[in-house]
C-alpha cells in the first residue's frame, strides 16, 4: 500500500466516523501542496474558505 492509499484509507474512515456521529470533517493544506488537495477533492473534501498559505476545506455530511 502506497502512502496515498493509506490516506485515503484513513481519511475516508475518519469521514464515516464523522457521518456516524452526524458531524462535518475539517483540514487544512498549504496551497503549494496542490496534490494534497487534489486527494482530499477526490474524496468528496470541498474548499470552503483560503488564508494566504493555506485551504481549508470541509467535508459535509
Amino acid at each position: 500500500m502506497g502512502i496515498v492509499d493509506f490516506i485515503k484509507k484513513v481519511k475516508l474512515f475518519r469521514c464515516d466516523e464523522a457521518k456516524e456521529k452526524n458531524e462535518n470533517v475539517l483540514l487544512g493544506c498549504f496551497k503549494e501542496n496542490l496534490r494534497a488537495k487534489k486527494l482530499y477533492q477526490k474524496i468528496g473534501f470541498v474548499c470552503i474558505y483560503e488564508t494566504d498559505t493555506h485551504y481549508i476545506l470541509e467535508y459535509k455530511n
